[in-house]
């Protein structure tokens, strides 16, 4: 919940126990916007950076051409 709540533009509301209401995210690599915080999966964002040093260096490219498309804002 604190990399929602920092990463937020419009920062949500948090209620109850670990829920969020509310709140706006905006994703550079994909050019969206997500207004329901229930659209976002935070444990599958990943930066490049960092899939590129745990190994998608050694990935060929087809293999790496759909990181930036899996990203955390998809639902599972």
């Amino acid at each position: 919940m604190e990399v929602l709540l920092a990463e937020a533009i419009e920062v949500p509301t948090v209620t109850g126990g670990c829920t969020l209401s509310g709140g706006r995210w905006y994703f550079w690599y994909d050019n969206t916007w997500v207004d329901d915080p229930r659209g976002l999966d935070v444990d599958h964002v990943v930066p490049l950076a960092e899939a590129w040093d745990s190994g998608a260096s050694t990935w060929s490219a087809a293999e790496r051409g759909g990181i930036p498309q899996r990203s955390g804002r998809r639902p599972r």
